[in-house]
């Protein structure tokens, strides 16, 4: 097996993610530019590339995966406030896109009964 190098914050920032409830897979083996992380939350699947602070460049091999991923968007964490604030941020939409489809499909439920 090969060595694989990573950030400083890679296991915080996985570790945070677990608390959130996402299940988190190590994928920073992978090499070839693919993201750190492959993190299922509510449902949806993200790819985590995580930078170690402020100033740590995104690779070109990096940029030109995320910009040519045609999935969720790559998703780029560098601290541990930066995953609590996306981990919360992502959840509450992800919660509300479910209500809003809850509440179409009783909408659109209801108005199929009253046609009969």
């Amino acid at each position: 097996m090969r060595y694989v190098k990573r950030d400083a914050n890679h296991a915080q920032i996985a570790t945070v993610l677990k608390a959130f409830g996402a299940s988190v897979y190590d994928a920073a083996h992978a090499g070839r530019s693919f993201p750190d992380l492959v993190v299922g939350l509510g449902g949806v699947t993200f790819l985590v590339e995580i930078k170690a602070g402020e100033k740590a460049p995104v690779t070109d091999g990096q940029q030109a995966f995320a910009d040519t991923w045609r999935g969720s968007p790559v998703v780029f964490l560098r601290s541990k406030v930066e995953a609590v604030e996306w981990a919360t941020r992502t959840r509450h939409e992800l919660r509300r896109k479910s209500d809003a489809k809850a509440l179409a499909a009783c909408v659109h439920r209801h108005s199929e009964e009253g046609r009969s």
